[in-house]
C-alpha cells in the first residue's frame, strides 16, 4: 500500500488501517523499552509515549507498524505481557481511527479487526469464499449480501476470521479483485441469525463504514453512493471533512490515485443525503481552481471514469479520446503574451481542469487553462495562433472520456480599448 507525499498526518498515521496500537503501559516504561519489544514482531514505524505537560508519562503510548498483520501478531503476542524492567502487564489494543469510525468496546473493536469486506461475482457461493480464504486463517463466519425477494446476490459478502491476525492477513494477500476492506461489527439484534436474508437490510448495516452501507447502495441503483473526481492536492482526510459537512456520511474512500487525479466512494445512509452532497459538492471549486466532480453511482455506469493514469500515458490519445492528439509539449510561461483564446464548453459536465491542461498543451504554447464560476465552460490561452487554431480543428466535437467539447475562437480585440457610450448603453 503506497503512501502519497502530499497525505497529511492524520492520513499516514493510519495507513495502513488497523496498523496503530493502542498500549496501556506503566509509568515508567521507555520509547527504548517499546521498540525493543515491539520490533520482534515487525517494522516499528513510531512510538510515541503520550505525555503530561510536565514531561512525565501519562501511562498510555501508540506503536505504528509499517504492515497491518505486523500489528496484528504484535497486538495479540504482546498484550498482558511484561516489557522492560516494569513488572506491570500492558494492555494492547487497536487504535481507534477516523478511517474506522468510533470504538464503542473492546469487543466490537476485537470484531472490527477480524471481519473483512469484499467485493465478488455473483454467482459466488459461501463454500467458493471459504475454499478462498480460509487458507489464511480459521474463518467463523461468511456472510452474502443477497436480494430479499430474489435471494441472489447482490456481489458482496463478509468474512468473519477467529483472529484478527487472519483476517490481517487476508486483507494484505487476497486478490486485488475482492477490494478488501475491514467492516466494522455487525449491528446487535434482538432476534433473527446472522445468515437471515433479512437481516441485510438497509436499517442493519446502516453504519457498516467499511461495510459501505451497500445495501443501501444497491438496493436503489447505487443512489446513496456518489463517485467522486478530485484534484490530486486533496488528501483522504480532506475530503472527508469536506463531505462531512453533509449530514449523514456513512463512509469516504479514496480509489485510486496518480499525480494527475485521484476519485474515491462516499457513501451517505440516505438517497437524500447523497443528493443534497452532490448538489451542494459538484462543480465546487477545492482547491481554488480544482473543480470537483460528483457523480451518483448509478450516473457513471453510463459515464466513462476518467481513468488519468492511462489516459497520460497514452501519447495519441486511443482510449480516452475520440481523436488522435500530438504528443504533450511543454506549456508557454504564464506571463508570456496571449495571441489568441479558445472559447471551450464541456458537455454533460465538466473535466477536472487538470485533464483539461493536459489535453490542450498537446498543441504547444499554452499559457492557460480557466473555467467560468459554476459554469461548464471557460476559455484556452494560447501564445501562437497557430496553436490555438490546430486545438480548434482537432478538439472541436471531440470527446474525452464521454465529455464532448465544444472549442471555438473567442472573438475579442487584440488590445485594450477605452468603453464607449454604445458599450455602456
Amino acid at each position: 500500500m503506497s503512501k502519497r507525499s502530499h497525505k497529511s498526518a492524520n492520513d499516514e498515521r493510519d495507513d495502513p488501517p488497523m496498523s496503530r496500537l493502542f498500549i496501556v503501559c506503566s509509568k515508567n516504561n521507555t520509547e527504548q523499552e517499546f521498540y525493543e519489544a515491539f520490533n520482534r514482531f515487525g517494522n516499528v514505524e513510531d512510538v510515541k509515549i503520550v505525555k503530561e505537560r510536565d514531561g512525565t508519562s501519562k501511562g498510555v503510548a501508540f506503536v505504528k507498524f509499517q504492515k497491518t498483520s505486523e500489528a496484528a501478531n504484535a497486538c495479540e503476542g504482546l498484550n498482558g505481557q511484561m516489557i522492560g524492567t516494569s513488572s506491570r502487564p500492558i494492555k494492547v489494543l487497536i487504535a481507534a481511527s477516523r478511517n474506522m469510525g468510533s470504538s464503542s468496546g473492546k469487543s466490537r473493536e476485537d470484531e472490527k479487526a477480524q471481519r473483512l469486506f469484499i467485493i465478488i461475482p455473483k454467482g459466488f457461493t459461501e463454500e467458493n469464499l471459504r475454499d478462498e480464504f480460509d487458507k489464511y486463517g480459521e474463518i467463523e463466519d461468511i456472510s452474502i449480501i443477497r436480494d430479499r425477494k430474489t435471494k441472489e446476490g447482490k456481489g458482496f459478502a463478509y468474512i468473519k476470521f477467529k483472529k484478527f491476525s487472519y483476517a490481517a492477513l487476508a486483507f494484505e494477500n487476497c486478490d486485488e479483485k475482492y477490494k478488501a476492506v475491514f467492516a466494522e461489527p455487525k449491528p446487535s439484534r434482538s432476534s433473527g441469525s446472522p445468515n437471515d436474508s433479512s437481516s441485510n437490510s438497509s436499517s442493519n448495516y446502516g453504519d457498516d463504514r467499511y461495510g459501505m452501507s451497500h445495501d443501501l447502495m444497491v438496493s436503489n441503483s447505487g443512489d446513496c453512493a456518489l463517485h467522486v473526481i478530485c484534484s490530486p492536492m486533496i488528501t483522504h482526510d480532506q475530503l472527508w471533512r469536506l463531505f462531512d459537512i453533509v449530514p449523514n456520511m456513512d463512509y469516504c474512500k479514496m480509489n485510486s490515485e496518480s499525480d494527475f487525479s485521484s476519485s474515491a466512494t462516499v457513501v451517505y445512509k440516505t438517497q437524500q443525503a447523497a443528493l443534497h452532497a452532490r448538489q451542494k459538492l459538484h462543480g465546487f471549486e477545492y482547491p481554488i481552481g480544482e473543480r470537483l466532480i460528483v457523480k451518483l453511482s448509478s450516473e457513471m455506469k453510463s459515464t466513462p471514469v476518467v481513468d488519468t493514469q492511462n489516459f497520460f500515458n497514452n501519447s495519441n490519445g486511443a482510449n480516452f479520446c475520440s481523436v488522435n492528439l500530438p504528443s504533450p509539449q511543454a506549456q508557454a510561461p504564464p506571463q508570456a503574451q496571449c495571441a489568441q483564446r479558445c472559447f471551450i464548453v464541456c458537455s454533460p459536465h465538466v473535466l477536472p481542469i487538470h485533464v483539461l491542461k493536459k489535453v490542450f498543451c498537446r498543441f504547444g504554447n499554452l499559457i492557460d487553462v480557466y473555467l467560468l464560476s459554476n459554469r461548464n465552460c471557460g476559455y484556452v490561452k494560447y501564445a501562437s495562433h497557430e496553436s490555438a487554431r490546430q486545438a480548434m480543428k482537432t478538439l472541436h466535437g471531440a470527446e474525452i472520456y464521454g465529455v464532448k467539447l465544444k472549442v471555438l475562437e473567442a472573438e475579442e480585440p487584440s488590445e485594450p480599448r477605452k468603453r464607449s457610450k454604445m458599450d455602456l448603453d
